[in-house]
């Protein structure tokens, strides 16, 4: 049960992490566009 809990809470981890790099990537494409123009 233990082991479970750990697995899951690692994948909401990674889940978080990978949804602040789409974020973070999403803010970077906005500012090279705004530089562009």
């Amino acid at each position: 049960m233990l082991l479970l809990d750990l697995f899951f809470s690692l994948n909401h981890c990674l889940l978080n992490l990978t949804f602040l790099a789409f974020a973070a990537q999403l803010k970077c494409n906005e500012r090279l566009l705004c530089l562009q123009k």
